[in-house]
């Protein structure tokens, strides 16, 4: 006996454009609870935030170079806040975010 399973599957503008939009609202909302987390010197919860923030934008496709200054100021609060410097890695991470919700 013998089983055969093919699928066939496209992907429509819609549904490229809808998962895009999914993926940076998720990262605005993971770097928007970073900056919460980091400006009440929660660093355990905020790296978390960080990490997910960035893997989330590393993933993003569209403005590459806004996208790549956006990722670079993430990282850069992730260094900030893993020194446990709230105010230089909230400033970092603000920049991400603005960068974000301009796209």
């Amino acid at each position: 006996m013998t089983l055969s399973l093919t699928a066939t599957g496209t992907v429509s503008a819609e549904d490229a454009a809808g998962a895009a939009t999914t993926g940076l609202s998720e990262t605005i909302a993971n770097i928007e609870q970073a900056l919460i987390d980091v400006n009440h010197s929660d660093f355990a919860s905020a790296r978390l935030h960080i990490k997910t923030a960035r893997m989330g934008a590393e993933a993003l496709t569209g403005d590459h170079a806004k996208i790549n200054d956006a990722v670079s100021n993430i990282v850069q609060g992730q260094i900030q806040a893993n020194r446990g410097n709230s105010k230089e890695s909230a400033d970092y991470l603000a920049k991400a975010l603005s960068t974000f919700k301009a796209l």
